[in-house]
């Protein structure tokens, strides 16, 4: 099982009235989740010591929390270079007890692959943290569900264009229809959680348009005092550049020939 950093792990037990807000930003795709997910890895540390803590992803390349819906989805973290999460109760429980003994009441965790876990998958994850909460002696208050709010067009296109990227051959008409039926399916079940989930469940809507998207994620969420908290170069890291549509129609006629 990961671990957080030895500092952050060697604490005695905690008392039953600890309580924590527990922010899953669930993504979906090619809403800048990667960005956060490298802002918060690296000012980990600054937002600790303001009361939220983020703990370690799946390592310096992939700070996000990936193993989390990895194993709900049945898939191997080792892909990413990570090690598979046998029990996310006991993880969870480590995170829960980590935060109260650094003094934060709010856990963030990323990993964008939640936006596409089936109801089912879903109710295993209430389950989890149900079980956490037993054995850290730590209550979850509120669980907060963070959705980046794009374009769906402009969503699904992007999310085409980042599958030829990888290899995928299909013409990205097709592959936008396809992410966009899919998007219809992670709406509906999106729209379910609150009532399913076997915790007190919030859900925030942050919208992708506009500029700033980082610095807006952390004031909407986290509150402009975290926001102003962090340095204002903080805000300016993107990963996965868009590229340009005459890259990515060289890219799909590469395949086509390769495929």
């Amino acid at each position: 099982m990961n671990q957080p950093p030895s500092s952050l792990v060697e604490f005695g037990p905690v008392g039953t009235n600890q309580s924590v807000r527990l922010v899953l930003h669930v993504g979906p795709q090619k809403t800048g989740s990667s960005s956060l997910q490298v802002l918060l890895g690296r000012h980990r540390d600054l937002l600790t010591q303001h009361g939220v803590f983020v703990p370690p992803g799946v390592n310096e390349e992939f700070p996000g929390h990936h193993m989390v819906p990895y194993r709900l989805l049945g898939r191997t973290v080792k892909t990413l270079g990570g090690a598979d999460t046998e029990d996310l109760a006991a993880l969870f429980s480590t995170w829960l007890v980590a935060a109260t003994k650094n003094d934060c009441g709010v856990i963030v965790v990323s990993a964008e692959d939640l936006s596409i876990m089936s109801e089912m998958a879903w109710r295993e994850l209430g389950q989890i943290l149900t079980e956490a909460q037993a054995l850290s002696g730590v209550s979850v208050s509120s669980l907060d569900l963070v959705v980046v709010e794009r374009n769906r067009e402009d969503r699904a296109r992007s999310g085409a264009n980042e599958l030829v990227k990888h290899g995928a051959t299909a013409p990205i008409p097709r592959l936008v229809k396809k992410i966009e039926q899919d998007d219809k399916i992670i709406d509906k079940i999106m729209g379910k959680l609150p009532r399913i989930l076997p915790l007190p469940t919030v859900m925030i809507h942050v919208q992708f348009d506009g500029d700033n998207l980082m610095r807006r994620w952390i004031a909407q969420v986290l509150g402009d005092s975290i926001a102003e908290t962090l340095p204002p170069t903080a805000f300016d890291v993107i990963i996965n550049p868009a590229m340009a549509d005459t890259t990515i129609e060289q890219l799909r006629k590469f395949n086509e020939l390769n495929s």
